[in-house]
C-alpha cells in the first residue's frame, strides 16, 4: 500500500468560483485509500473526518476486502496530515473484524476537545445475525490523536445487560459526532444515526453528559409509518449528518431514503441541545437534490458547507455548496468530481481551507472503490 501514501495529482487547471466577494479554490486532489491496492484490499468506503486542538486532520474508512457489500468482511483504517493536508501518514489499521460473518459498519468519528481524545463508533454485525446474535455499537478511544486505540468498549454494556442500548440495532452516521460548544447541554457528546434491521425506522442519537463514560438514547425522528414495510415515496429518514449552529441548536442534514416529497435533503432541527427534535422543523430542502446517499454538512467559520452526489437518480456529481445563513439558502456552488461517486464527509482543515472526503470510483471498475481528498481554500 505504499503508493497510496506518495500518489497524489495537483489540478492543472485551479477551479476558483467567486460569489459575493467569496472564492472557494480547489488546491488539491489526492487519492488516501486506494481500492485493489496491491490486491489486497476490494474497494474502501465510508470516509469519516475531523480536525484536533493540535490541527491534525485524522481520517478513516472501511477497508472493505473481497467485495464492496455492506455485510462482509471489513477492517478499519485510518490516515492524519498535520501539514493541512498536503501529506498523510502511512494507512494505519485500527480495528478488524477478522473471522465474523458481518462486517464491522464504521459509522462516525469525534473530536471531545474537553479530554483532547479522538472517538470513532462503529457496528458489528448490523445487517445479519453473527454468532453472538446481537448487534454491538462500539466506541474505540485514541488519546494520542490516533497513534494508538485503547480497547474497543461496546457502549450498550457500559451500564450492565440490561442497558436501553445493548442488541440496539442502530449504526452511527456516517460522518461526525460534535461536542456541543454552546447551551443547551453545553460539552455535551452527540452521535446521530439511523435503526437498522427492520425492528422500526428511525434517525436516532446517542448522547453523554460525562465525557463518554455512559450513554442513552437522545433525539429521535422516526418514519412514518414506524413499522414497515417502507414503500417508494415514504418518510423515512436514515443517515444523518449534524451541525451546531450560533444560536446553539443543532441542524441535522438526513438522507431522505424513499424521497418523500422530492429528491433532496431532510432538514430538521433540535432546540433543546440534542433532546429531541422539533417535529414543526423539518422541511425538505429542494436545493440539495439527493440520490439517497450520505452528505456532509460543516460549519465553518460564518459560511456552513454542505457536499454530496448532487444528482437526483445516480451517485455522481460530487459537488460543495455554500451558504451564509446557516443552510436557509445557498449562495453558490463548486464541482469536486463529475464522475461515478458516492459517499462525502467535511472537516476544516484551518482557518481558511476546508477539506472535501468522498468515496470515488476507480476508472474502469464502477464497483471497487477509493477514498480521495480535495482541499479547498476559502478567501
Amino acid at each position: 500500500m505504499g503508493s497510496m501514501s506518495t500518489f497524489f495529482s495537483i489540478l492543472s487547471a485551479l477551479l476558483i468560483t467567486a460569489c459575493n466577494g467569496l472564492n472557494v479554490e480547489v488546491v488539491l486532489d489526492q487519492v488516501l485509500f486506494e481500492g485493489g491496492d496491491e490486491g489486497e484490499v476490494y474497494a474502501y468506503r465510508i470516509p469519516v473526518a475531523t480536525l484536533t486542538d493540535e490541527g491534525k486532520v485524522v481520517v478513516y474508512a472501511e477497508g472493505r476486502k473481497y467485495s464492496r457489500s455492506d455485510s462482509n468482511s471489513k477492517f478499519v483504517a485510518g490516515r492524519s496530515s498535520v501539514n493541512g493536508g498536503y501529506s498523510w501518514s502511512v494507512t494505519e489499521f485500527v480495528t478488524s473484524n477478522y473471522k465474523s460473518n458481518d462486517g464491522i459498519n464504521l459509522g462516525a468519528v469525534l473530536y471531545n476537545s474537553e479530554q483532547s481524545e479522538v472517538l470513532l463508533f462503529y457496528t458489528e454485525c448490523a445487517h445479519r445475525t453473527c454468532a453472538s446474535g446481537v448487534t454491538s455499537n462500539f466506541m474505540i478511544k485514541s488519546v494520542d490523536g490516533g497513534l494508538s486505540w485503547e480497547e474497543p468498549v461496546d457502549i450498550g454494556k457500559i451500564d450492565g445487560i440490561n442497558s436501553n442500548l445493548y442488541n440496539y440495532s442502530w449504526a452511527a452516521g456516517p460522518g461526525y459526532g460534535i461536542q456541543k460548544k454552546l447551551q443547551p447541554n453545553k460539552g455535551r457528546l452527540i452521535v446521530c444515526g439511523h435503526t437498522i434491521k427492520h425492528i422500526y425506522y428511525a434517525m436516532e442519537c446517542i448522547i453523554s453528559d460525562d465525557q463518554g463514560k455512559t450513554w442513552k438514547l437522545g433525539a429521535s425522528q422516526v418514519a412514518l409509518p414506524k413499522y414497515g414495510p417502507m414503500y417508494s415515496r415514504a418518510f423515512w429518514p436514515t443517515e444523518v449528518q449534524i451541525s451546531e449552529l450560533k444560536n446553539g441548536s443543532i441542524l441535522f442534514n438526513v438522507r431522505n431514503e424513499r424521497k418523500y416529497f422530492c429528491a433532496c435533503r431532510i432538514i430538521m432541527l433540535s432546540n433543546d441541545g440534542g433532546d429531541t427534535i422539533d417535529f414543526n422543523s423539518v422541511r425538505f430542502d429542494t436545493t440539495l437534490i439527493d440520490p439517497t446517499d450520505a452528505g456532509g454538512i460543516l460549519q465553518h467559520g460564518d459560511l456552513m458547507f454542505f457536499s454530496n452526489a448532487a444528482n437526483a437518480g445516480a451517485r455522481e456529481n460530487i459537488t460543495l455548496r455554500w451558504s451564509a445563513n446557516e443552510g436557509q439558502s445557498w449562495d453558490g456552488a463548486v464541482n469536486i468530481y463529475p464522475g461515478p461517486a458516492a459517499y462525502s464527509t467535511l472537516t476544516s482543515v484551518d482557518e481558511n481551507h476546508i477539506g472535501v472526503f468522498y468515496e470515488r470510483s476507480m476508472k474502469g471498475n464502477s464497483d471497487a472503490g477509493s477514498i480521495w481528498f480535495t482541499l479547498v481554500k476559502i478567501h
